[in-house]
């Protein structure tokens, strides 16, 4: 729960210790840590709002609790499992502070590093700038089109108990 720019130096330290600088595990470690407090803190009230009932209903039907889980609680909570992928998705995308902090190595940082790569402090290419942004925002764009349904449902799933 703390801001990124908080973590980046230990995460480093830490890393480098294991030698996970320079690595996408690495990345893809530091952005799950940055992303999994607002997943757990989105996904718990939902989880809890499930009735145990239907739970203790497979259960007795012969399923074990994993089963129960996948086969029942999990295919009703395709929404919210989905706006929350979407929503840490979008942050993993933005991460810039990570990207430049673990990632030393030109050719291994991510698309969204490489828009500071025609800025500088004198001059800025502005054109080469807009063209870049512009495609680093389609992925988000298309997966937004594509999942919008399931973000609306799983951001009003719960707003009524009922």
């Amino acid at each position: 729960m703390f801001p990124s720019v908080m973590l980046a130096i230990p995460l480093v330290v830490i890393f480098n210790g294991i030698g996970l600088v320079n690595t996408y595990p690495g990345l893809i470690f530091a952005d799950a840590a940055i992303c999994l407090p607002f997943a757990t803190t989105i996904l718990r009230p939902f989880f809890r709002s499930v009735p145990k009932e239907l739970s203790e209903a497979a259960r007795i039907d012969g399923c074990s609790a994993f089963n129960a889980f996948r086969l029942i609680i999990l295919p009703l909570s395709v929404p919210a499992v989905l706006t929350v992928a979407i929503f840490t998705f979008l942050a993993a995308w933005g991460d810039l502070l990570m990207a430049l902090s673990l990632i030393t190595d030109e050719a291994m940082r991510p698309v969204t590093s490489g828009l500071f790569k025609y800025m500088g402090n004198n001059i800025s290419q502005w054109n080469m700038v807009m063209g870049f942004a512009t495609l680093e925002m389609l992925p988000p764009l298309i997966l937004f089109v594509i999942a919008q349904k399931y973000m609306v449902a799983g951001l009003s799933e719960g707003a009524i108990k009922g």
